[in-house]
């Protein structure tokens, strides 16, 4: 069974789709470096890390929708790459509310400031990584939409390692700039998902 994505329609949708949702993180990458004399960087690599190899995810599910017709997911109707638009969109508004809500304190590097304090403003309030929880919802919407089984879950996988590495690395730097302020956030809060993880 052919893939939607192979329709001039649903792979434009998915085109404008993904870039309504790439396009404020790439140019988060280049405008959200920490800045100033109040800066402690904690850790400089996994900035590349975490792009490169969600890139390649989503490049790799694209080729697997292109060139592999026989993963399409037998289901993969057009209410499935609707649910996979809708999904990929509620991602970006929570990712967008997320670095919204951190205002200066959002940046791509991991880094603190020497005034940094702990927000749990919504969407602060009940999960600790929103932005990320943002970025997964929009990362699933778009496996959904591509509609291989493959590729959703080279999608999945590379999201559970990149995701996974870079908030242990987040959270290390904040609990050692914050102490028992975050420590007590930590315990109050979940990482992804309110109330179950």
């Amino acid at each position: 069974m052919p893939s939607l994505f192979t329709l001039p329609l649903y792979r434009l949708t998915f085109i404008i789709v993904l870039a309504l949702w790439a396009t404020p993180d790439v140019i988060d990458s280049i405008r959200r470096r920490p800045r100033g004399n109040n800066v402690v960087f904690r850790e400089h690599g996994s900035h590349w890390l975490f792009r490169i190899g969600l890139t390649l995810a989503i490049a790799t599910a694209i080729w697997l929708a292109l060139a592999r017709p026989e993963g399409t997911l037998p289901y993969h109707r057009p209410t499935l790459f609707i649910a996979g638009v809708v999904v990929a969109l509620a991602g970006l508004v929570l990712r967008r509310a997320a670095v919204h809500a951190l205002g200066r304190f959002f940046t791509v590097d991991v880094a603190t400031y020497t005034d940094q304090r702990v927000v749990d403003a919504p969407p602060y309030r009940r999960i600790r990584h929103p932005s990320y929880s943002g970025s997964m919802l929009s990362l699933v919407g778009t496996g959904l939409m591509l509609g291989h089984w493959l590729g959703l879950l080279l999608i999945a996988l590379a999201s559970i390692v990149t995701f996974g590495y870079r908030v242990r690395l987040e959270e290390r730097a904040l609990l050692a700039a914050l102490g028992e302020p975050y420590a007590a956030y930590m315990r109050r809060t979940k990482r992804f998902v309110p109330f179950l993880f």
